[in-house]
């Protein structure tokens, strides 16, 4: 089978596949490519990759929303539902700290000069000092996309110190 060569017109099927909660596979299986060809074309066309960010953006609301929907209803599935929730878009319960040793002591950095600066006025923004395990891995996340491997350890560094705050506070 020869090489399907990506079509700008993907860009609104990804989008339309997945504001329907439908999965990176249904688009695969529509214009038949494999996976791999799918991400070769999330990293070479930047809009094809824009499409498929605010496409799962769109799964996630849709999926929330029914689960806000069926949230009385017996004879919705929870258990498939949690299960998607958490493997698609790494949706778990989330446990707020209240406590302010989560969040480092201290004032914003006005001109920080690094990345792990950034991320520690990130920390601080966070009301009263709470964060989620959620919100603090989302904070990482980004930060890590933008970080090269210096700056990674130090930030990886500073979630564990966090991490190991919150579980002294729970």
């Amino acid at each position: 089978m020869r090489p399907v060569l990506y079509k700008p017109e993907y860009d609104e099927l990804i989008l339309q596949i997945l504001t329907k909660g439908e999965t990176i596979v249904s688009f695969c299986a529509e214009v038949m490519v494999s996976k791999q060809t799918f991400y070769d074309w999330v990293d070479r066309e930047p809009s094809f990759k824009e499409a498929y960010e605010v496409g799962m953006m769109k799964a996630e609301a849709f999926w929330i929303r029914k689960g806000v929907e069926n949230e009385d209803n017996p004879d919705f599935n929870h258990a498939l539902y949690t299960f998607q929730l958490g493997s698609r878009f790494g949706i778990t319960k989330t446990r707020k700290s209240k406590s302010k040793k989560v969040a480092p002591v201290g004032k914003i950095i006005k001109n920080p000069k690094n990345l792990l600066d950034r991320f520690n006025n990130a920390i601080l923004d966070f009301p009263d000092g709470e964060i989620s395990h959620e919100e603090l891995d989302r904070l990482a996340a980004a930060f890590m996309k933008m970080a090269d491997i210096k700056e990674r350890e130090d930030i990886s560094a500073r979630v564990a110190e966090i991490e190991a705050s919150m579980k002294l506070n729970n």
